[in-house]
């Protein structure tokens, strides 16, 4: 599968986000140390006005960067929305900018750069083939850290495909109704971490994993039929598939379970240890997802 998103070779994406999130990082420090231990009214209009013209350059640098390394404009847009709207009151007391700009825009942009920074490895950019001298040369340029991650999601796949007869090709496959390729890459990211979880004993965070990859799917599944569920949840999904026949009956108790499993995770729930989520638990969960992907009809 081959995922054309990037304007620019993967490692100098990766390069650029980097130094816009330390940049970011920088700057969340030194308003930090500015607000810290001072009242409102005591931070003076000459301060909130620096921090607010190095938020605006950084904040700029950052949107002009993601047009450099995404085809798409998409990312660049859902960077410049976080919390653009500027909140001046909470409870009729002034909030200093500074105060403002920490609290909602700096902290929601960087989480966003961050995951980009986190996914951006699944991206494959488009060039043309190199020759074989040129294959050499990029293998003795690769980091042995970056050789390590692709390897280990290389070993990821090969052991889920081992266990479940699906590899990264057939899910592909599978899920082509999910167009967005950046959703794509988040569903296979989270596919990967429920496998490693349910293999090393961590159950309960696999068994949420799974039923939101689940759940998602199926949301996406009934957009391609262009059904509309009546409550748009993992039961609606559900109820939607069996009214519209969509899915076999032993899927949907597949689906019935992960769902019970995800909402029994809940600390209050887990009375005793017979609520407490096995590790086959876990492991079945996690092959419920291949198993309903099976069942998709295009």
């Amino acid at each position: 599968m081959s995922f054309d998103v990037l304007k620019i070779k993967r490692t100098e994406a990766l390069s650029l986000l980097s130094q816009q999130i330390q940049k970011g990082d920088a700057l969340f420090k030194k308003g930090c140390l500015l607000t810290e231990g001072k009242k409102m009214d005591s931070i003076t209009s000459r301060d909130r006005d620096l921090f607010e013209s190095a938020f605006t350059q950084w904040e700029d640098i950052t949107y002009s960067t993601l047009f450099k390394v995404y085809k798409s404009s998409k990312y660049a847009s859902e960077f410049k929305e976080k919390h653009s709207s500027k909140v001046e009151y909470v409870s009729s007391t002034w909030v200093p900018d500074v105060e403002y700009y920490l609290s909602k825009q700096l902290t929601q942009k960087l989480d966003y750069l961050k995951m980009l920074q986190d996914t951006i490895d699944d991206f494959r950019e488009e060039v043309d083939q190199p020759t074989a001298a040129e294959k050499k040369g990029k293998l003795e340029q690769i980091p042995s850290s970056e050789s390590s991650v692709e390897g280990k999601k290389d070993s990821i796949w090969q052991d889920i495909k081992n266990e479940y007869g699906m590899d990264k090709r057939a899910v592909g496959k599978k899920i082509s109704f999910v167009t967005d390729t950046f959703k794509k890459v988040i569903i296979f990211r989270d596919i990967e971490q429920a496998y490693i979880l349910a293999s090393t004993g961590f159950p309960k965070p696999a068994v949420i994993l799974a039923g939101g990859v689940i759940e998602e799917l199926l949301r996406l599944y009934l957009q391609t039929k262009a059904l509309k569920p009546t409550r748009n949840d993992f039961d609606g999904y559900i109820k939607a598939c069996q009214d519209n026949g969509l899915l076999k009956l032993a899927i949907h108790r597949l689906t019935d379970s992960v769902r019970y499993f995800r909402n029994i995770v809940h600390l209050e729930k887990e009375t005793s240890l017979r609520h407490t989520i096995s590790k086959a638990t876990a492991k079945g969960a996690v092959a419920s997802i291949f198993t309903v992907m099976n069942d998709f009809e295009f």
